[in-house]
């Protein structure tokens, strides 16, 4: 799921919540959902992706 995390983030050029994300890969479930939010956060620690600080995700390299 983590590469289909970047492929998504990677055209964009604004920061996406969690709950957009969560619409582009079509995921439905709460469980899928609560599982993407603990990716998201352990690809913020591991510094693979950057959260602002209004709680959206966005790739290091889309930062201005």
């Amino acid at each position: 799921m983590k590469q289909d995390i970047i492929e998504n983030l990677r055209y964009e050029k604004r920061a996406l919540e969690a709950i957009e994300i969560n619409n582009k890969l079509n995921l439905e479930s709460v469980d899928e959902y609560q599982n993407l939010c603990s990716i998201l956060d352990e690809m913020e620690k591991n510094g693979e992706i950057f959260k602002t600080n209004k709680g959206k995700f966005i790739l290091f390299d889309n930062c201005y």
